[in-house]
């Protein structure tokens, strides 16, 4: 079953904000979708935990903006996981070497659940929510009523060619295992107005294990000749750097970057 704080579902659609009333459907949500992986899935350990709860938190999230029918609500619930995810994960670590019983309640925290989520998100907007979606179903298909292990769900996702990124998804692992997070900075040529680059700060964690998805809007990617309006690629140890142009001088009206702030790094000007 599942129990909750009465205090906690008490709503007057009347008397209530909206965001009271998105916070206690955000509760029961994710709540229902933890309970529905919880019963299909056997944990082989305490550490297997954030996976489940991740996918829980991402499920219920989308649940919420189907039935307020919102789409901003969306919106708001990433920003708000993005900067807490990023104020949180400098010093948190996501899979603790748990050695006796007290440590157990770490495993339970709510940086946890935020690390967790806006990494599955990354993931998700990285190789598109429909083969996201795909091969959590196979997940799901293939280890119900398994002991499973978090790599298990990494290790059987499709590479991320479309940014080209050309590594399997379980590079992806990187973003939970290690504290901290990337800063990506933008640097506009000194001789050329027309150029600039994107690239990849010096971590002094897990630096030579980043790879880091890149979307953007409205820049004009040359490559030969030819102008691309939009661009995905990835930022990784060989390759920490993407020179961008851009026809019109006026970096501020071109520079989207991290569309729908699914990345999760700091971009840097």
């Amino acid at each position: 079953g599942i129990i909750f704080r009465e205090a906690n579902l008490i709503c007057d659609k009347q008397s209530d904000s909206i965001m009271h009333q998105i916070e206690v459907a955000r509760l029961i949500a994710s709540k229902i979708a933890y309970q529905w992986f919880s019963n299909v899935f056997s944990y082989n350990w305490w550490t297997q935990f954030w996976l489940h709860d991740g996918l829980a938190t991402l499920f219920g999230e989308e649940t919420i903006v189907k039935i307020f029918n919102d789409s901003t609500i969306m919106d708001f619930l990433i920003v708000q996981n993005q900067y807490e995810s990023l104020h949180l994960g400098s010093y948190f670590d996501m899979n603790p070497q748990i050695t006796n019983l007290l440590e157990i309640d770490s495993l339970f925290s709510f940086p946890r659940y935020l690390k967790a989520l806006i990494a599955l998100r990354m993931l998700q907007s990285a190789i598109t929510d429909k083969v996201f979606r795909k091969n959590v179903r196979t997940y799901v298909n293939r280890y119900t009523f398994s002991s499973t292990v978090s790599f298990d769900f990494w290790s059987m996702q499709e590479p991320i060619e479309a940014f080209k990124c050309y590594i399997p998804s379980d590079k992806f692992l990187t973003w939970v295992t290690y504290r901290h997070y990337q800063t990506v900075k933008f640097e506009q040529e000194e001789t050329d107005s027309y150029t600039g680059r994107l690239l990849q700060m010096y971590n002094p964690i897990g630096q030579e294990r980043w790879w880091i998805p890149i979307n953007l809007k409205n820049y004009k990617l040359r490559i030969a000749e030819t102008f691309m309006e939009n661009l995905t690629t990835c930022l990784t140890p060989d390759s920490p750097s993407v020179t961008l142009y851009v026809q019109q001088i006026d970096w501020a009206y071109d520079c989207i970057v991290n569309i729908q702030r699914a990345g999760k790094y700091v971009l840097k000007a």
